[in-house]
Protein backbone atom coordinates (compact mmCIF):
# COMPACT_ATOMS: atom_id res chain seq x y z
CA UNK A 1 0.00 0.00 0.00
CA UNK A 2 1.49 3.37 -1.01
CA UNK A 3 1.37 6.50 1.11
CA UNK A 4 -1.67 7.89 -0.72
CA UNK A 5 -3.69 4.74 -0.07
CA UNK A 6 -2.55 4.66 3.56
CA UNK A 7 -3.68 8.25 4.04
CA UNK A 8 -7.05 7.46 2.47
CA UNK A 9 -7.46 4.40 4.67
CA UNK A 10 -6.54 6.37 7.79
CA UNK A 11 -9.01 9.09 6.84
CA UNK A 12 -11.78 6.52 6.36
CA UNK A 13 -10.95 4.96 9.73
CA UNK A 14 -11.10 8.33 11.49
CA UNK A 15 -14.43 9.11 9.85
CA UNK A 16 -15.75 5.68 10.90
CA UNK A 17 -14.68 6.30 14.49
CA UNK A 18 -16.46 9.67 14.57
CA UNK A 19 -19.69 8.18 13.24
CA UNK A 20 -19.46 5.18 15.55
CA UNK A 21 -19.00 7.46 18.57
CA UNK A 22 -22.18 9.33 17.68
CA UNK A 23 -24.11 6.09 17.18
CA UNK A 24 -22.95 4.67 20.51
CA UNK A 25 -23.83 7.91 22.28
CA UNK A 26 -27.32 7.49 20.86
CA UNK A 27 -27.37 3.89 22.08
CA UNK A 28 -26.43 4.98 25.60
CA UNK A 29 -29.28 7.51 25.64
CA UNK A 30 -31.80 5.13 24.05
CA UNK A 31 -31.19 2.25 26.45
CA UNK A 32 -30.58 4.11 29.69
CA UNK A 33 -27.04 2.87 30.21
CA UNK A 34 -25.74 4.47 33.40
CA UNK A 35 -28.94 6.51 33.88
CA UNK A 36 -30.09 5.91 37.47
CA UNK A 37 -33.37 7.73 36.83
CA UNK A 38 -34.82 5.25 34.32
CA UNK A 39 -35.28 1.55 33.85
CA UNK A 40 -32.57 0.26 31.51
CA UNK A 41 -33.56 -1.43 28.27
CA UNK A 42 -31.34 -4.45 27.87
CA UNK A 43 -31.34 -6.92 24.94
CA UNK A 44 -28.65 -9.59 24.85
CA UNK A 45 -27.79 -9.63 21.13
CA UNK A 46 -27.66 -5.85 20.86
CA UNK A 47 -25.66 -5.49 24.05
CA UNK A 48 -23.05 -8.03 22.90
CA UNK A 49 -22.29 -5.87 19.89
CA UNK A 50 -22.45 -2.78 22.12
CA UNK A 51 -19.70 -4.12 24.40
CA UNK A 52 -17.44 -4.77 21.41
CA UNK A 53 -18.12 -1.29 20.02
CA UNK A 54 -17.14 0.42 23.27
CA UNK A 55 -13.97 -1.66 23.33
CA UNK A 56 -13.20 -0.71 19.72
CA UNK A 57 -13.65 2.98 20.53
CA UNK A 58 -11.35 2.53 23.52
CA UNK A 59 -8.73 0.94 21.25
CA UNK A 60 -9.02 3.73 18.68
CA UNK A 61 -9.10 6.71 21.05
CA UNK A 62 -7.50 5.55 24.29
CA UNK A 63 -10.36 7.31 26.08
CA UNK A 64 -11.00 5.52 29.37
CA UNK A 65 -14.70 6.38 29.24
CA UNK A 66 -15.31 3.72 26.59
CA UNK A 67 -13.65 0.98 28.65
CA UNK A 68 -15.83 2.00 31.60
CA UNK A 69 -18.95 1.94 29.43
CA UNK A 70 -18.11 -1.56 28.18
CA UNK A 71 -17.72 -2.82 31.75
CA UNK A 72 -20.84 -0.98 32.91
CA UNK A 73 -22.85 -2.56 30.10
CA UNK A 74 -21.59 -6.02 31.08
CA UNK A 75 -22.55 -5.41 34.69
CA UNK A 76 -26.00 -4.13 33.74
CA UNK A 77 -26.70 -7.06 31.41
CA UNK A 78 -25.87 -9.50 34.20
CA UNK A 79 -28.05 -7.60 36.66
CA UNK A 80 -31.05 -7.25 34.33
CA UNK A 81 -30.95 -10.30 32.07
CA UNK A 82 -29.54 -12.58 34.75
CA UNK A 83 -32.74 -12.07 36.74
CA UNK A 84 -36.39 -12.76 36.06
CA UNK A 85 -38.26 -9.87 34.43
CA UNK A 86 -40.15 -7.54 36.74
CA UNK A 87 -43.47 -8.75 35.26
CA UNK A 88 -42.58 -12.39 35.93
CA UNK A 89 -44.22 -13.92 39.05
CA UNK A 90 -40.81 -15.42 39.83
CA UNK A 91 -38.10 -13.16 41.20
CA UNK A 92 -34.39 -13.09 41.83
CA UNK A 93 -31.53 -14.57 39.81
CA UNK A 94 -32.52 -17.19 37.25
CA UNK A 95 -29.56 -19.25 38.49
CA UNK A 96 -31.16 -19.55 41.93
CA UNK A 97 -28.06 -18.09 43.57
CA UNK A 98 -28.26 -15.26 46.08
CA UNK A 99 -26.06 -12.55 47.53
CA UNK A 100 -22.31 -12.73 46.98
CA UNK A 101 -22.51 -16.05 45.10
CA UNK A 102 -24.92 -14.55 42.57
CA UNK A 103 -22.52 -11.66 41.91
CA UNK A 104 -19.54 -13.99 41.59
CA UNK A 105 -21.36 -16.27 39.11
CA UNK A 106 -23.84 -14.09 37.20
CA UNK A 107 -24.00 -16.36 34.13
CA UNK A 108 -24.35 -19.87 35.59
CA UNK A 109 -28.10 -19.83 34.96
CA UNK A 110 -27.76 -18.36 31.49
CA UNK A 111 -29.15 -14.96 30.44
CA UNK A 112 -32.58 -13.91 29.21
CA UNK A 113 -33.03 -12.61 25.66
CA UNK A 114 -34.77 -9.46 26.88
CA UNK A 115 -37.95 -9.83 24.79
CA UNK A 116 -40.96 -7.67 25.81
CA UNK A 117 -43.42 -10.52 26.53
CA UNK A 118 -43.09 -13.21 29.17
CA UNK A 119 -42.21 -16.70 27.97
CA UNK A 120 -44.83 -19.20 26.86
CA UNK A 121 -46.17 -21.11 29.87
CA UNK A 122 -45.75 -24.91 30.17
CA UNK A 123 -48.50 -26.67 28.22
CA UNK A 124 -49.46 -23.50 26.31
CA UNK A 125 -49.77 -24.01 22.55
CA UNK A 126 -47.01 -22.56 20.41
CA UNK A 127 -47.95 -19.40 18.52
CA UNK A 128 -45.11 -19.00 16.03
CA UNK A 129 -45.81 -15.32 15.36
CA UNK A 130 -46.11 -14.39 19.03
CA UNK A 131 -43.06 -16.47 19.98
CA UNK A 132 -40.78 -13.87 18.34
CA UNK A 133 -41.80 -11.38 21.05
CA UNK A 134 -41.60 -13.80 23.96
CA UNK A 135 -38.70 -14.08 26.36
CA UNK A 136 -36.53 -17.11 26.97
CA UNK A 137 -32.95 -17.97 26.08
CA UNK A 138 -31.46 -18.26 22.57
CA UNK A 139 -28.29 -20.31 22.13
CA UNK A 140 -26.92 -18.00 19.43
CA UNK A 141 -27.48 -14.97 21.66
CA UNK A 142 -25.59 -16.65 24.50
CA UNK A 143 -22.61 -17.38 22.25
CA UNK A 144 -22.55 -13.75 21.14
CA UNK A 145 -22.38 -12.74 24.80
CA UNK A 146 -19.59 -15.27 25.42
CA UNK A 147 -17.70 -13.62 22.58
CA UNK A 148 -18.26 -10.14 24.02
CA UNK A 149 -17.01 -11.30 27.44
CA UNK A 150 -14.00 -12.91 25.77
CA UNK A 151 -13.07 -9.70 24.00
CA UNK A 152 -13.55 -7.68 27.18
CA UNK A 153 -11.44 -10.15 29.16
CA UNK A 154 -8.58 -9.91 26.70
CA UNK A 155 -8.60 -6.17 26.19
CA UNK A 156 -8.93 -5.40 29.92
CA UNK A 157 -6.80 -8.43 30.97
CA UNK A 158 -9.43 -9.48 33.48
CA UNK A 159 -9.72 -13.29 33.77
CA UNK A 160 -12.91 -12.97 35.80
CA UNK A 161 -14.76 -11.85 32.66
CA UNK A 162 -13.46 -14.95 30.91
CA UNK A 163 -14.71 -17.08 33.79
CA UNK A 164 -18.19 -15.61 33.29
CA UNK A 165 -18.02 -16.61 29.60
CA UNK A 166 -16.82 -20.13 30.41
CA UNK A 167 -19.52 -20.72 32.99
CA UNK A 168 -22.10 -19.52 30.48
CA UNK A 169 -20.69 -21.89 27.85
CA UNK A 170 -20.91 -24.85 30.23
CA UNK A 171 -24.51 -24.27 31.25
CA UNK A 172 -25.66 -23.43 27.72
CA UNK A 173 -24.07 -26.56 26.30
CA UNK A 174 -25.52 -28.73 29.05
CA UNK A 175 -29.08 -27.39 28.83
CA UNK A 176 -29.46 -26.79 25.07
CA UNK A 177 -27.87 -30.07 23.96
CA UNK A 178 -30.25 -33.00 23.48
CA UNK A 179 -30.71 -36.36 21.81
CA UNK A 180 -31.17 -35.77 18.10
CA UNK A 181 -33.21 -38.95 17.65
CA UNK A 182 -36.26 -37.41 19.22
CA UNK A 183 -36.20 -34.17 17.27
CA UNK A 184 -39.57 -33.44 15.67
CA UNK A 185 -40.05 -33.06 11.93
CA UNK A 186 -38.96 -29.66 10.69
CA UNK A 187 -36.23 -29.42 13.28
CA UNK A 188 -32.64 -30.16 12.36
CA UNK A 189 -32.90 -32.02 9.08
CA UNK A 190 -29.27 -31.32 8.23
CA UNK A 191 -28.14 -32.66 11.59
CA UNK A 192 -30.07 -35.86 11.04
CA UNK A 193 -28.72 -36.16 7.50
CA UNK A 194 -25.11 -36.36 8.61
CA UNK A 195 -25.95 -38.66 11.50
CA UNK A 196 -25.20 -36.46 14.49
CA UNK A 197 -26.45 -38.13 17.66
CA UNK A 198 -27.04 -34.82 19.43
CA UNK A 199 -28.32 -31.39 18.48
CA UNK A 200 -29.03 -28.02 20.08
CA UNK A 201 -32.45 -26.62 20.87
CA UNK A 202 -33.03 -23.23 19.26
CA UNK A 203 -34.84 -21.63 22.21
CA UNK A 204 -35.15 -22.59 25.86
CA UNK A 205 -37.25 -21.28 28.72
CA UNK A 206 -35.88 -18.51 30.92
CA UNK A 207 -34.83 -21.00 33.62
CA UNK A 208 -33.46 -23.47 31.03
CA UNK A 209 -35.83 -26.18 32.26
CA UNK A 210 -37.60 -26.90 28.95
CA UNK A 211 -37.33 -26.15 25.22
CA UNK A 212 -39.56 -23.37 23.89
CA UNK A 213 -38.75 -24.08 20.22
CA UNK A 214 -37.40 -27.56 19.49
CA UNK A 215 -35.85 -26.80 16.10
CA UNK A 216 -32.10 -26.29 15.76
CA UNK A 217 -30.61 -23.13 14.30
CA UNK A 218 -28.61 -23.98 11.17
CA UNK A 219 -25.40 -22.35 12.38
CA UNK A 220 -25.75 -22.97 16.13
CA UNK A 221 -23.41 -26.03 16.21
CA UNK A 222 -20.72 -24.13 14.27
CA UNK A 223 -21.21 -21.10 16.50
CA UNK A 224 -20.81 -23.38 19.51
CA UNK A 225 -17.61 -24.97 18.21
CA UNK A 226 -15.85 -21.74 17.32
CA UNK A 227 -16.97 -19.87 20.43
CA UNK A 228 -15.80 -22.71 22.67
CA UNK A 229 -12.46 -22.80 20.83
CA UNK A 230 -12.14 -19.02 21.10
CA UNK A 231 -12.63 -19.22 24.87
CA UNK A 232 -10.23 -22.15 25.18
CA UNK A 233 -7.59 -20.20 23.26
CA UNK A 234 -7.92 -17.31 25.67
CA UNK A 235 -7.72 -19.66 28.67
CA UNK A 236 -4.37 -20.83 27.28
CA UNK A 237 -3.23 -17.22 26.86
CA UNK A 238 -4.06 -16.37 30.47
CA UNK A 239 -2.09 -19.40 31.70
CA UNK A 240 -2.70 -22.20 34.18
CA UNK A 241 -2.55 -19.97 37.26
CA UNK A 242 -6.13 -18.80 36.67
CA UNK A 243 -7.61 -22.31 37.15
CA UNK A 244 -10.13 -21.81 34.35
CA UNK A 245 -12.01 -24.68 32.64
CA UNK A 246 -10.83 -25.62 29.14
CA UNK A 247 -14.14 -26.78 27.57
CA UNK A 248 -12.49 -29.91 26.16
CA UNK A 249 -15.66 -32.03 26.33
CA UNK A 250 -17.83 -29.27 24.93
CA UNK A 251 -15.47 -28.77 21.99
CA UNK A 252 -15.43 -32.49 21.21
CA UNK A 253 -19.22 -32.65 21.27
CA UNK A 254 -19.58 -29.59 19.03
CA UNK A 255 -17.09 -31.06 16.54
CA UNK A 256 -19.31 -34.11 16.18
CA UNK A 257 -22.39 -31.96 15.63
CA UNK A 258 -20.57 -30.02 12.91
CA UNK A 259 -19.33 -33.00 10.93
CA UNK A 260 -20.46 -32.95 7.31
CA UNK A 261 -22.96 -30.08 7.63
CA UNK A 262 -23.75 -27.80 4.70
CA UNK A 263 -23.84 -24.28 6.20
CA UNK A 264 -25.12 -22.55 3.06
CA UNK A 265 -27.74 -19.81 3.52
CA UNK A 266 -28.95 -16.88 1.41
CA UNK A 267 -29.83 -14.83 4.50
CA UNK A 268 -27.48 -11.82 4.67
CA UNK A 269 -27.22 -11.97 8.46
CA UNK A 270 -26.42 -15.68 8.26
CA UNK A 271 -23.77 -15.12 5.56
CA UNK A 272 -22.21 -12.39 7.67
CA UNK A 273 -22.17 -14.74 10.65
CA UNK A 274 -20.38 -17.39 8.57
CA UNK A 275 -17.75 -14.87 7.48
CA UNK A 276 -17.28 -13.89 11.12
CA UNK A 277 -16.88 -17.57 11.98
CA UNK A 278 -14.36 -18.00 9.17
CA UNK A 279 -12.37 -15.07 10.56
CA UNK A 280 -12.38 -16.57 14.04
CA UNK A 281 -11.37 -19.98 12.72
CA UNK A 282 -8.48 -18.56 10.70
CA UNK A 283 -7.16 -16.82 13.81
CA UNK A 284 -7.63 -19.85 16.06
CA UNK A 285 -5.89 -22.21 13.64
CA UNK A 286 -3.04 -19.75 13.09
CA UNK A 287 -2.51 -19.35 16.82
CA UNK A 288 -2.60 -23.11 17.31
CA UNK A 289 -0.09 -23.66 14.50
CA UNK A 290 -2.24 -26.42 13.01
CA UNK A 291 -2.62 -27.41 9.39
CA UNK A 292 -6.36 -28.12 9.46
CA UNK A 293 -8.01 -25.90 6.86
CA UNK A 294 -10.81 -28.12 5.57
CA UNK A 295 -13.47 -26.53 7.80
CA UNK A 296 -12.32 -23.06 6.79
CA UNK A 297 -12.61 -24.02 3.14
CA UNK A 298 -16.10 -25.42 3.72
CA UNK A 299 -17.29 -22.27 5.48
CA UNK A 300 -15.88 -19.92 2.83
CA UNK A 301 -17.35 -22.04 0.04
CA UNK A 302 -20.79 -21.82 1.70
CA UNK A 303 -20.34 -18.04 2.04
CA UNK A 304 -19.62 -17.70 -1.69
CA UNK A 305 -22.64 -19.74 -2.74
CA UNK A 306 -24.85 -17.89 -0.27
CA UNK A 307 -23.69 -14.48 -1.48
CA UNK A 308 -24.31 -15.38 -5.10
CA UNK A 309 -27.81 -16.62 -4.27
CA UNK A 310 -28.60 -13.59 -2.11
CA UNK A 311 -27.57 -11.05 -4.74
CA UNK A 312 -29.53 -12.63 -7.59
CA UNK A 313 -32.64 -10.59 -6.73
CA UNK A 314 -30.73 -7.27 -6.33
CA UNK A 315 -31.89 -6.85 -2.69
CA UNK A 316 -29.73 -3.76 -2.09
CA UNK A 317 -31.64 -1.82 -4.74
CA UNK A 318 -34.90 -2.07 -2.87
CA UNK A 319 -36.28 0.96 -1.00
CA UNK A 320 -35.39 1.30 2.69
CA UNK A 321 -38.96 0.56 3.75
CA UNK A 322 -38.69 -3.01 2.46
CA UNK A 323 -35.23 -3.77 3.91
CA UNK A 324 -34.02 -4.78 7.37
CA UNK A 325 -30.90 -2.86 8.30
CA UNK A 326 -29.54 -5.19 10.95
CA UNK A 327 -29.60 -8.18 8.61
CA UNK A 328 -27.71 -6.28 5.92
CA UNK A 329 -25.31 -4.85 8.49
CA UNK A 330 -24.59 -8.37 9.70
CA UNK A 331 -23.39 -9.10 6.17
CA UNK A 332 -21.37 -5.89 6.11
CA UNK A 333 -19.61 -6.81 9.37
CA UNK A 334 -18.76 -10.24 8.00
CA UNK A 335 -17.35 -8.77 4.79
CA UNK A 336 -15.11 -6.53 6.92
CA UNK A 337 -13.42 -9.75 8.05
CA UNK A 338 -12.16 -10.68 4.57
CA UNK A 339 -8.93 -8.60 4.68
CA UNK A 340 -7.93 -10.20 7.98
CA UNK A 341 -8.53 -13.72 6.64
CA UNK A 342 -6.52 -12.82 3.54
CA UNK A 343 -3.60 -11.62 5.67
CA UNK A 344 -3.61 -14.87 7.64
CA UNK A 345 -3.86 -17.11 4.58
CA UNK A 346 -0.10 -17.39 3.79
CA UNK A 347 0.65 -18.38 7.37
CA UNK A 348 -2.19 -20.89 7.43
CA UNK A 349 -1.05 -22.49 4.20
CA UNK A 350 2.56 -22.45 5.38
CA UNK A 351 1.52 -24.56 8.37
CA UNK A 352 0.32 -27.35 6.06
CA UNK A 353 2.73 -30.27 5.88
CA UNK A 354 1.94 -30.82 2.22
CA UNK A 355 0.52 -28.25 -0.17
CA UNK A 356 -2.26 -29.87 -2.13
CA UNK A 357 -4.84 -28.55 -4.52
CA UNK A 358 -6.69 -27.32 -1.42
CA UNK A 359 -4.04 -24.59 -1.27
CA UNK A 360 -5.10 -23.12 -4.58
CA UNK A 361 -8.78 -23.82 -3.87
CA UNK A 362 -8.66 -21.76 -0.69
CA UNK A 363 -6.83 -18.94 -2.44
CA UNK A 364 -9.39 -18.91 -5.25
CA UNK A 365 -12.22 -18.79 -2.74
CA UNK A 366 -10.71 -15.72 -1.12
CA UNK A 367 -10.23 -14.07 -4.51
CA UNK A 368 -13.87 -14.75 -5.42
CA UNK A 369 -15.15 -13.46 -2.07
CA UNK A 370 -12.99 -10.33 -2.28
CA UNK A 371 -15.08 -9.24 -5.26
CA UNK A 372 -17.95 -8.62 -2.85
CA UNK A 373 -15.99 -6.47 -0.39
CA UNK A 374 -17.44 -3.28 -1.88
CA UNK A 375 -20.83 -4.20 -0.46
CA UNK A 376 -19.79 -3.14 3.07
CA UNK A 377 -19.28 0.49 2.11
CA UNK A 378 -22.50 0.46 0.07
CA UNK A 379 -24.56 -0.95 2.95
CA UNK A 380 -23.05 1.47 5.49
CA UNK A 381 -23.58 4.48 3.22
CA UNK A 382 -27.21 3.54 2.64
CA UNK A 383 -28.08 3.16 6.31
CA UNK A 384 -26.19 6.30 7.32
CA UNK A 385 -28.57 8.35 5.17
CA UNK A 386 -31.09 10.27 7.31
CA UNK A 387 -33.88 9.24 4.94
CA UNK A 388 -33.09 5.55 5.47
CA UNK A 389 -33.25 6.01 9.24
CA UNK A 390 -36.70 7.57 9.09
CA UNK A 391 -38.44 4.41 7.88
CA UNK A 392 -40.61 2.31 10.17
CA UNK A 393 -38.25 -0.68 9.77
CA UNK A 394 -35.31 1.33 11.08
CA UNK A 395 -37.23 2.84 13.99
CA UNK A 396 -38.82 -0.48 14.97
CA UNK A 397 -35.36 -2.05 15.37
CA UNK A 398 -33.59 1.13 16.41
CA UNK A 399 -31.15 -0.20 19.01
CA UNK A 400 -29.96 -3.25 17.11
CA UNK A 401 -29.63 -1.21 13.91
CA UNK A 402 -27.63 1.46 15.73
CA UNK A 403 -25.10 -0.87 17.32
CA UNK A 404 -24.59 -3.07 14.27
CA UNK A 405 -24.01 -0.05 12.06
CA UNK A 406 -21.40 1.09 14.58
CA UNK A 407 -19.82 -2.38 14.55
CA UNK A 408 -19.51 -2.28 10.77
CA UNK A 409 -17.77 1.10 11.02
CA UNK A 410 -15.34 0.03 13.79
CA UNK A 411 -15.22 -3.79 13.58
CA UNK A 412 -11.79 -4.37 15.10
CA UNK A 413 -12.74 -5.39 18.64
CA UNK A 414 -15.52 -7.63 17.34
CA UNK A 415 -13.46 -9.40 14.66
CA UNK A 416 -9.91 -9.50 16.06
CA UNK A 417 -9.08 -12.28 18.54
CA UNK A 418 -5.38 -11.41 18.61
CA UNK A 419 -3.11 -9.96 21.22
CA UNK A 420 -4.24 -7.06 23.31
CA UNK A 421 -4.11 -3.86 21.35
CA UNK A 422 -1.79 -1.15 22.54
CA UNK A 423 -3.96 1.51 24.11
CA UNK A 424 -2.83 4.73 25.72
CA UNK A 425 -5.54 5.60 28.25
CA UNK A 426 -6.90 9.11 28.24
CA UNK A 427 -8.47 9.26 31.68
CA UNK A 428 -11.33 11.65 32.28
Amino acid sequence: MNQKHRNEANSQTRAGVVMARTLMQDFVAQTGLGDSHRQPVRYLWTDAFGVCNFLALYQHTGDEIYRRQALLLIQQVHEVLGQYASEDPRSGCISGLQGAMAKQHPTVGGLRIGKPELERAPGEALDRHREWDRDGQYFHYLTKWMHALSRAAQITQDPQLLRFALELAQVAHRRFRHDNAGLPAGGSEKSRAHGASTALYWKMSVDLSRPQVAATGLHDPLDALLTYRELAMLVHQFGTSTDLPTLTREIEAAQIMCAGVDWTTDDPLGIGGLLFDACRLAQIETAAGTAEISLLETILSCCLVGLQDYLQSNPLRRPAASRLAFRELGLSIGLRALPKIQRLLPQLLGQCTALTRRDSALSRLMEDLAQFSYLSAAIEAFWLKPASQQTANWVQHLNINTVMLATSLVPEAFLDLGAQSQVTPNRR
